[in-house]
């Protein structure tokens, strides 16, 4: 299975994946296409250290990822794609898919993500703010 993609800073990537690379082995299981990767990947629990066999430019790469929480997603149950995208050979989700409407929708779901941090961060902001203005209070 081939990957056209890899979102900067995400899982896939920080594993070391780039778009090219071609995943054979997933834990030494032997990966044909991407229901046999999905297969392999929504069998392990989050959390979990997999390993990787890929090709890339015809040499043999090992890398090592730890799953997240609801991994590498593309039906639609997580709050991101987790890093693959533009997998070639999806089969059905290709058709029931196109490939830009999963990057839109993927857009769409990291906008409203950063959304959410930025508000934690101004609630954390003004938390930290009434933190020490009591302890100027108490000194």
């Amino acid at each position: 299975m081939q990957i056209s993609q890899i979102f900067p800073a995400s899982p896939a990537a920080r594993a070391g994946f780039r778009g090219g690379d071609i995943i054979t082995q997933v834990n030494d299981e032997k990966v044909t296409d991407a229901q046999s990767f999905m297969t392999a990947i929504e069998a392990m629990a989050p959390g979990t250290k997999a390993t990787f066999a890929v090709q890339r430019n015809d040499q043999p790469v090992k890398l090592t990822a730890t799953l997240g929480q609801n991994h590498w997603t593309f039906r639609g149950q997580d709050e991101d794609f987790a890093g693959f995208d533009g997998m070639r050979g999806r089969g059905r989700m290709e058709e029931e898919y196109p490939i830009y409407a999963l990057e839109l929708e993927h857009n769409r779901r990291m906008a409203e993500q950063h959304q959410r941090m930025e508000q934690m961060l101004l609630e954390l902001k003004e938390e930290v703010r009434q933190l020490r203005e009591e302890l100027k209070a108490r000194k």
